[in-house]
């Protein structure tokens, strides 16, 4: 079976703000991120095509993007797909998903032993 997926996914436990609009934020994690959207594990799920804000905190530094909640797993999480996002906000994703393909990839590296 092939994958649809524009961008490759990494996991990635993030602080994530998700503000439907009008109503109070929601705060959870990101359980994946890619160039496109990401995963949100919360209980307070919202429905597939709802619009939402979301703010991606990476300590000091944040992400916002207006996103599509693209799949719904009640009271587990949404996947949110990113449809407006300002071209600072890009690079920063682009650099974030960069530097956790890079780990990813050294966490599955094989360890070189002495003889």
């Amino acid at each position: 079976m092939r994958s649809t997926r524009q961008h490759p996914r990494v996991k990635a436990v993030l602080p994530i703000e998700v503000r439907p609009l009008n109503a109070p934020p929601l705060y959870a994690e990101t359980a994946e991120i890619c160039m496109g959207g990401c995963y949100v594990e919360m209980m307070l799920t919202q429905p597939v095509a709802a619009h939402v804000w979301v703010t991606i905190w990476m300590g000091e530094q944040k992400i916002v993007a207006m996103g599509e909640v693209v799949s719904c797993h009640p009271h587990v999480g949404n996947g949110m797909r990113f449809t407006s996002i300002s071209r600072e906000d890009l690079e920063k994703l682009r650099q974030l998903v960069s530097s956790m393909v890079r780990a990813n990839r050294s966490e599955r590296a094989p360890a070189h032993q002495a003889d």
